[in-house]
């Protein structure tokens, strides 16, 4: 897994070949154990990877850590109260 470097997207090995998962696309991310699930609106993604590396190469853009386990993309929430968080995935 590579960050570009200007960390406008994320590069993934597939196979032979490698995907570009654009980081203003990503709706929010998961850890899923050594891996990170991306989320888009059109599929998922998954990473071997940390958040935590993730999120130091990150920082500039509009994500947040919501918990330990999740980041979103600012960008992104419908909605936001107390107990839950609502993504607009369009």
């Amino acid at each position: 897994m590579t960050l570009s470097p200007d960390v406008h997207s994320i590069l993934r090995k597939v196979d032979t070949s490698t995907i570009n998962i654009r980081v203003d696309e990503i709706l929010w991310m998961e850890t899923l154990g050594d891996y990170v699930g991306f989320h888009t609106s059109e599929k998922r993604y998954v990473v071997k990877v940390t958040l935590a590396y993730i999120e130091k190469r990150i920082a500039k853009k509009n994500f947040t850590r919501v918990h330990r386990s999740f980041m979103v993309n600012t960008d992104k929430i419908k909605m936001i109260d107390d107990s839950s968080l609502v993504i607009n995935d369009s």
